[in-house]
């Protein structure tokens, strides 16, 4: 994936808060900066307009830490919306075992071809339903550019969030479209499968 530069970096600045800036300005999102609100903290995130019918998605970066593997930092883009069709699932890359774990209650899904089931791993609520979303046109090229990708559907008190995570050890601007481009995708793919129902709307502030 190529990488670009983020110019005028503060050298108080952490590279996630430049970075989120950055494509807020270039993507025409909002940037919103970290906030404690009735004791919970929502950290720094970029609000991001989709379709009119979609609503919007939020995209967020996440700083290595002295316990994260290989000091990568985590893109994570999140929608949710109200859900026509019940789907929960995760899918992750055949190499990181360990996320079969927390997913408890999911059942094995076969993906759909060979070259994605040696690559990727998925458990669902639905395989066959997941399987169908995941033929939608564009979706296996995109899967093919995120070698560390780990996507998570989960539904909660009526709320289904999608939820596309990759952790890169140099993330950029470019990176951050591009999986962005991944959420888009998988949401199209759940549209046409009449899964996605109205957006919920996230608060700004």
């Amino acid at each position: 994936m190529t990488q670009t530069t983020v110019k005028s970096k503060s050298w108080w600045e952490p590279k996630s808060t430049t970075l989120l800036k950055e494509y807020a300005r270039t993507s025409g999102g909002t940037y919103a900066a970290g906030t404690f609100k009735n004791w919970k903290y929502k950290g720094q995130r970029v609000h991001l307009p989709l379709s009119p019918h979609f609503g919007s998605c939020e995209v967020t970066i996440t700083d290595p830490n002295n316990d994260s593997s290989g000091h990568e930092y985590a893109i994570s883009v999140k929608y949710s919306y109200r859900p026509r069709r019940k789907l929960e699932f995760v899918l992750f890359s055949a190499n990181r075992h360990i996320l079969a774990w927390f997913s408890r209650g999911l059942r094995e899904a076969s993906l759909p071809n060979s070259a994605l089931n040696k690559k990727y791993r998925a458990k669902a609520s639905h395989p066959s339903l997941l399987r169908s979303a995941l033929k939608y046109e564009g979706i296996e090229e995109l899967l093919n550019l995120h070698s560390k990708i780990h996507v998570r559907l989960r539904i909660k008190n009526g709320r289904a969030t999608l939820t596309c995570t990759e952790k890169l050890k140099k993330p950029d601007v470019t990176a951050i479209t591009a999986t962005v481009e991944l959420m888009k995708k998988l949401l199209l793919a759940l549209e046409d499968q009449g899964i996605i129902g109205d957006p919920v709307i996230h608060p700004k502030q």
